[in-house]
């Protein structure tokens, strides 16, 4: 699958754009006005056009769990992050499952002060 770079082709766009009107003005100024606008949409399209994204997905094939069945969860950093975690390093703990959740709208009002 090909991605387009949408990017790329609306700062070439608006570069033309800048170009055909630059040769329509009769204004000595916004004749120089349309030609810095083109040079400045032609960079950002050289710059889109070098700095394209390239993302590659490798599809894996995983088991479904069962609706009861929850999967742990990554507690300490090196369990994700592929680091070795230094021996003294404090070992992290899960929340309490009995944590009551957070109130969105009561911890703003206690900011400001309510």
């Amino acid at each position: 699958m090909a991605l387009r770079n949408t990017n790329l082709e609306f700062y070439r766009a608006r570069a033309d754009e800048a170009r055909a009107a630059g040769e329509e003005a009769t204004l000595d100024h916004v004749r120089e006005r349309c030609r810095r606008s083109e040079a400045a949409w032609t960079a950002l399209a050289d710059r889109a056009e070098r700095t394209e994204l390239m993302v590659l997905i490798t599809p894996r094939l995983v088991r479904a769990l069962d609706p009861d069945e929850v999967p742990p969860l990554p507690t300490v950093p090196g369990d994700f992050l592929q680091v070795p975690v230094p021996e003294d390093a404090p070992k992290a703990t899960p929340p309490a499952a009995s944590a009551a959740p957070i109130d969105a709208p009561q911890v703003a009002r206690a900011r400001r002060g309510n």
